[in-house]
């Protein structure tokens, strides 16, 4: 027969153990592309560009003007805030079909910037978003409530 004073440790060990198994294997800077004013994605993608990034996002930034029949691609490192306020900011601009557009892409991982901003793609969909919050909530309850009872059950 399994006892409460069995099984808390039991509950605690597999709790701390998946914990350990959600970090990040080691902690090492993010890379992200990174080029000024390119006139083509190809001069943005290649090794040479490829640098280590002390913040937390990468940034594609792709911009078209009609009258000067310019296509200028600036891709960067820079934190998720300022990333999204320039999301933001030029969201109502980013429709690759005017004449002249800007849109702003932001991601999380290594080489995410590679591709051009087009308005097209988003790292997650409003429903996508929700989805990842409300199984967060789920998986994290699951952890808690059972290492909880355990601490009022050995008190």
């Amino acid at each position: 027969m399994v006892t409460t004073g069995t099984l808390c440790p039991l509950i605690l060990f597999w709790t701390s153990l998946i914990h350990l198994a959600l970090l990040p294997a080691s902690v090492s800077p993010l890379s992200c592309y990174q080029c000024t004013n390119e006139k083509t994605n190809i001069h943005c993608v290649d090794d040479f560009n490829l640098r280590s990034c002390d913040k937390d996002t990468c940034q594609t930034i792709t911009s078209y003007s009609d009258v000067s029949e310019k296509l200028t691609i600036l891709k960067s490192c820079t934190t998720n805030a300022s990333c999204h306020n320039q999301r933001q900011e030029y969201e109502r601009s980013c429709n690759v079909e005017a004449s002249d557009w800007v849109c702003v892409y932001c991601c999380h991982h290594d080489k995410c910037n590679i591709h051009i901003a087009s308005g097209t793609t988003s790292p997650l969909s409003p429903k996508s978003a929700l989805l990842s919050q409300i199984l967060d909530y789920v998986f994290i309850s699951l952890l808690i409530i059972p290492v909880s009872k355990c601490i009022l059950a050995e008190t």
